[in-house]
């Protein structure tokens, strides 16, 4: 999943003095990050409950300048990574299976319900992840 975060600043400080708040803020925040020129790489903001199964993330931050100040843009890629996908499969194909069986048993269910539970705690990694770049970007108003 793909998607933009964005936040207006009106300031006077050079663009060079914005980006070294927005990396000294976004260190605190991620799990690895590189500079490159007008550009801010990150990977794995803002760490949540079982972020090694449900998300992977990466970032690139830039800092555009405009009239009054500075557009703060990051886009965003996060999906889940491969184990993800293994406990999906893990936890859903006893269901797919024993629902094909005649003996259909709360168990089924359950399998059903951690199935709905981690695609649940996995799209709500989208308002994490979110909310922390707005952070830093709020920091550096």
């Amino acid at each position: 999943m793909k998607f933009q975060v964005t936040e207006r600043i009106s300031t006077t400080t050079s663009h060079v003095e914005i980006m070294n708040a927005l990396e000294e803020q976004m260190e605190k925040v991620s799990t690895n990050l590189n500079r490159n020129g007008d550009k801010i790489t990150t990977e794995s903001i803002a760490l949540a409950m079982l972020h090694f199964i449900f998300r992977k993330d990466t970032s690139t931050i830039k800092a555009d300048q405009v009239d009054d100040g500075f557009l703060l843009v990051a886009d965003v890629h996060y999906c889940p990574p491969f184990l993800f996908y293994i406990y999906i499969a893990i936890v859903l194909l006893p269901f797919v299976v024993s629902i094909m069986s005649p003996s259909f048993s709360l168990i089924n269910i359950t399998y059903f319900i951690f199935v709905i539970i981690s695609i649940a705690i996995y799209r709500n990694q989208k308002k994490t992840l979110s909310d922390a770049i707005e952070n830093v970007f709020k920091k550096n108003k």
